[in-house]
């Protein structure tokens, strides 16, 4: 059996390349078995049967597979390794947020140099990527073709959104965050300049008189590098000086993020980069509705340019723009029905059986 081998930044649930390499790992072992991951940082938390095939090492790491897959959302040492590899390479890009999206100058010369380094995919015999957007994205900063590029939409469990938790479990996370007679604005993913909380913010603060009753919900690790801990004071400024102290929480990293889908009247994503907004899928499963700003990959994945868009999308930047589309999801009952039925429809195709069956057919093409 011809054998296979993993090399990604990190591994582990609640990262989203991480579960990525999770789900990737579980693909390709029917086709080669025993699948070696190598992480340059320390694995999160792994399920049970991938741990003895997970290894932390570093950049001076030699392995040799059959087949190799460089997971790239950013560079990282390892990455460099696909230069003077043998067997088949693929190179598996995420996207790499624009150093000037990132609202912060710590960390902008690793996104600079994430871009540039996208030249890698070159020593890989095919590049996939996560949309169509990424897939533009790579071939304008490496100059790949696309006839190099394979589209492989990321997969999700609906089953793990699907089903409201009992109603207890509801009642307690509401009176928790104070939710009760509220309608709730939901925020999913890290705290970082690129996603545009600041306008969230500014939304609300427009909301707020026609709808007093909102209340945004950022659910996020805010804590993760001196960059993100500095933007969550900015945005605290920002909440206190537009007195919306009552309208604004962050609740941090929390566990499971199907309870707050479920408590959500609307979940929103303003992001001004995503290489596909995975935290969309996982609310269009929870039958939350979506609204996303008309950037990146967001709006081929909620559709919205197409007959039966599955969620709404809002001019990038734009924060009455992102009010008004807000608003009008929250008062149109019928609207919001429409958007909670195609936004299911939509989730249910971007399943893991699809994700699988894509990524298979990808891999197949780079062996032969």
């Amino acid at each position: 059996m011809a054998t296979a081998q993993i090399f990604t930044p990190a591994v582990g649930a609640g990262d989203a390349t991480g579960e990525h390499t999770i789900q990737l790992w579980r693909a390709l072992q029917p086709r080669f078995g025993a699948v070696a991951v190598y992480s340059y940082y320390p694995p999160g938390k792994l399920p049970g049967e991938m741990g003895p095939f997970v290894r932390q090492v570093n950049a001076e790491h030699r392995s040799q597979a059959d087949l190799t897959v460089v997971q790239y959302p950013l560079w990282y040492p390892l990455a460099e390794r696909i230069r003077d590899l043998g067997g088949r390479k693929l190179f598996w890009y995420h996207g790499v947020t624009p150093p000037e999206l990132w609202g912060s100058a710590r960390d902008s010369e690793l996104l600079r140099n994430s871009q540039i380094r996208t030249a890698l995919a070159w020593h890989t015999h095919l590049a996939a990527v996560t949309s169509p957007y990424t897939a533009r994205e790579l071939h304008d900063l490496s100059g790949l073709p696309e006839e190099r590029l394979r589209v492989v939409p990321l997969g999700l469990d609906g089953n793990r959104f699907a089903e409201p938790p009992p109603l207890a479990e509801l009642q307690a996370l509401g009176d928790r965050w104070q939710l009760n007679d509220r309608r709730v604005l939901l925020f999913v993913g890290r705290i970082a300049g690129n996603k545009r909380i600041d306008l969230l913010i500014e939304a609300v603060a427009g909301l707020r008189a026609d709808h007093p009753d909102v209340k945004l919900l950022l659910v996020g690790d805010g804590d993760y590098n001196q960059a993100a801990k500095e933007l969550v004071a900015q945005l605290r400024q920002q909440i206190d000086a537009a007195a919306l102290q009552d309208h604004v929480a962050f609740t941090g990293r929390v566990p499971e993020i199907g309870p707050f889908l479920h408590l959500a009247d609307l979940f929103i994503l303003p992001s001004e980069h995503e290489g596909f907004g995975l935290p969309l899928v996982e609310a269009m499963h929870a039958g939350t509705p979506v609204l996303a700003s008309a950037s990146g990959a967001m709006p081929w994945v909620t559709e919205a340019e197409e007959a039966r868009p599955a969620g709404l999308t809002f001019a990038p930047g734009d924060q009455a723009d992102l009010a008004r589309q807000a608003a009008r999801i929250l008062d149109d009952g019928e609207l919001r029905a429409t958007l909670i039925r195609n936004g299911r429809a939509r989730a249910a195709a971007l399943s893991l059986e699809a994700f699988d069956a894509n990524a298979l057919r990808v891999v197949d093409e780079v062996m032969t």
